[in-house]
């Protein structure tokens, strides 16, 4: 009752004095409190009065023993001391994460693109500097990504206006390229012009399902259609594709010059105008200030900085 008492108005209370009146019971003598505060004897009874208005009650009286506490201390000091001590535990806490002992799960929101290109090193990374440390890879809704940020840790890819709310970092900036078999019958050189473009059998990837992409959309401004065989959500599928096939693909080359058997495979510019872009990490105000947190955005920032993830 007495600390219900105490939070219904504890506006008017000075909490400040909460650990002098704690020291004060532990210690039962104004002259050491005070030294051990480091203010003089004058300004330790000063704050003593204060502490007794506060609670109307003369709480210590002196006697040959030193400094005796009254009923009202008693009581006040019982319902006072466990909560005033984790309080002091909570502010001691220093908030440095060490990757060695931490045992975090991080959940990343991904596709097979940043997979292939983040996973591997990522992975060799965390065995050696936090071998307790998982992660889990999950997909994720690009319609809510303030939502989803709630619960996944980061997410990647191409986010051109993202909310105000959400924090932005650049890995890398990459562009599209289109990939065919280095035996195909049609495609010989490094060119290829747009009426051989859309008479070719295309693999169109699209990580949403949507059956349209980029190269559709510049198709269609002049006029053209291209010929899609097979739509598909994954990005790495398709190299296999081609190295086996006389279909072709358009995907970002970063990832093609990664995955692919470069001996099998022509690299050639679109004929269509594909504006080059850049991937990005997003995470939530919820977990921007947490020291684990910004360690691993930090490990993985600098793993994409390191050219061709290998």
């Amino acid at each position: 009752m007495l600390l219900l008492s105490i939070m219904k108005n504890i506006n008017n209370y000075d909490l400040n004095l909460l650990n002098v009146f704690r020291l004060m019971m532990q210690i039962r003598s104004v002259s050491k409190v005070a030294q051990k505060l480091g203010i003089t004897q004058s300004a330790m009874s000063h704050v003593l009065n204060k502490l007794r208005a506060q609670f109307d009650d003369p709480l210590f009286h002196k006697t040959s023993h030193g400094m005796e506490p009254t009923i009202r201390a008693q009581e006040l000091y019982e319902t006072i001391i466990d909560p005033l001590e984790n309080l002091t535990r909570a502010l001691q806490i220093t908030h440095v994460f060490d990757p060695l002992a931490s045992h975090r799960t991080f959940v990343l929101g991904t596709s097979d693109y940043l997979e292939k290109l983040i996973l591997p090193k990522l992975v060799r990374y965390l065995s050696n500097t936090a071998p307790n440390i998982k992660l889990k890879c999950t997909n994720y809704d690009d319609t809510k990504l303030s939502k989803e940020l709630q619960n996944v840790d980061f997410v990647f890819g191409r986010y051109s206006n993202p909310a105000e709310n959400l924090y932005q970092q650049t890995l890398w900036h990459d562009k599209f390229i289109t990939l065919a078999n280095v035996n195909h019958p049609r495609i010989r050189n490094k060119t290829i012009s747009i009426n051989e473009f859309i008479n070719e059998q295309h693999i169109l990837i699209s990580p949403t399902g949507v059956g349209t992409s980029l190269v559709d959309k510049q198709l269609a401004k002049l006029g053209y259609k291209r010929n899609v065989m097979l739509t598909t959500h994954l990005f790495n599928t398709p190299i296999e594709i081609i190295e086996t096939s006389d279909m072709i693909t358009t995907m970002p080359e970063r990832l093609a010059q990664y995955s692919s058997d470069t001996s099998k495979i022509n690299f050639i510019t679109p004929p269509v105008n594909l504006e080059p872009f850049e991937i990005s990490m997003l995470w939530g105000p919820f977990k921007h200030n947490d020291p684990a947190h910004k360690w691993m955005r930090k490990t993985i920032l600098s793993i994409a900085k390191q050219g061709q993830t290998s």
